[in-house]
């Protein structure tokens, strides 16, 4: 697998394909009788086109938060969501606009505490139930039935965005996650092939797969995805899955040494816990208490982090317990 294309082989295809948006969709007026989904704000904007009624959700737009939820948003991803026809009451108000509904329980998910999580979940839980074709809903919902372990459940939600929009690719990469925790490996692998296929550039998903192939007895590829061919330089998550690949073969030296040269902060697309939680583990290993204290708490900070579904919290805190 090649990690690393020249210039003219990564940009110029974008090019060609952002001068066909443009002839596409050559104002934000044009957005009024489609939804449209942004994923990202740092890098070329993938964007996928899907027709939905215009009286029911017109102009809407979603972008992808920094915790891997669905917002809605107005046309050019700027404004606020429009209004919609429909609506429906909840605990005594009438919702008028279902995106609006929805952004509020994310900000909700924001507080971070438990009482505010159970509200958000019980507002995508009426939403999804009174709209059935809402791609947020489901998206949002199977994010977080998944981080409060119903796993079954979250994988059905996830099955209905995938009815609404097919071409998401990390509403796949999630169930894939979804799969791996429940041991399901083939199925886990299928659905990372096919966020593979459908993310372009985004290497998250190779480097899911890439990890599964370490810990699994069914799955036998990517595993190259972490070894740099002659003369490449490996990208962020392909040094990652190097860095998985020389643990498995008990050479913490040289994995430590890849990770120190790796700037995450320049990845703020998509550096998962897995991160974190390797620099962690690693100080913890080698008896590097401040760092490895400092990188736990890194890990902390995203609850609602997949890394979560390979090690409790409770883990991490007594960890963090034993360093002081």
């Amino acid at each position: 697998m090649v990690t690393r294309l020249s210039f003219m082989q990564t940009y110029l295809p974008l090019f060609r394909v952002f001068l066909f948006l443009q002839f596409l969709f050559p104002s934000a007026a044009s957005f009024s009788q489609e939804e449209i989904i942004k994923i990202g704000e740092d890098r070329f904007p993938i964007i996928l086109k899907k027709e939905f009624p215009t009286n029911e959700l017109p102009g809407m737009t979603y972008i992808r938060t920094s915790q891997d939820f669905i917002e809605a948003r107005g046309q050019g991803f700027q404004s606020e969501p429009p209004k919609s026809t429909v609506s429906f009451t909840y605990e005594g108000d009438t919702i008028q606009n279902i995106g609006d509904f929805n952004n509020k329980a994310l900000a909700l998910l924001e507080k971070k505490d438990k009482e505010s999580f159970g509200i958000a979940k019980k507002m995508l839980l009426e939403g999804a139930k009174r709209n059935p074709i809402y791609f947020p809903f489901h998206y949002n919902l199977g994010r977080i039935l998944s981080i409060e372990g119903n796993m079954v459940s979250s994988l059905e939600e996830y099955r209905k965005a995938i009815s609404l929009v097919p071409e998401y690719y990390r509403t796949h990469l999630n169930m894939g996650k979804i799969y791996e925790a429940i041991q399901d490996d083939r199925n886990a692998e299928s659905s990372y092939k096919q966020a593979i296929k459908l993310s372009g550039f985004e290497e998250e998903p190779r480097y899911a797969l890439c990890s599964l192939s370490l810990v699994s007895k069914n799955v036998n590829a990517y595993k190259d995805f972490g070894i740099p061919k002659h003369g490449e330089t490996l990208s962020f998550h392909g040094s990652l899955c190097s860095v998985k690949i020389l643990l498995s073969q008990g050479k913490t030296k040289k994995s430590f040494e890849i990770l120190k040269t790796l700037k995450p902060e320049k990845e703020v697309w998509s550096v998962s816990g897995d991160y974190n939680l390797l620099i962690a583990n690693l100080m913890y290993e080698t008896f590097q208490k401040e760092k490895a204290r400092e990188a736990y708490k890194k890990v902390l900070e995203s609850p609602y982090d997949p890394i979560f579904f390979k090690i409790k919290q409770s883990t991490i805190e007594r960890r963090l317990k034993e360093l002081e």
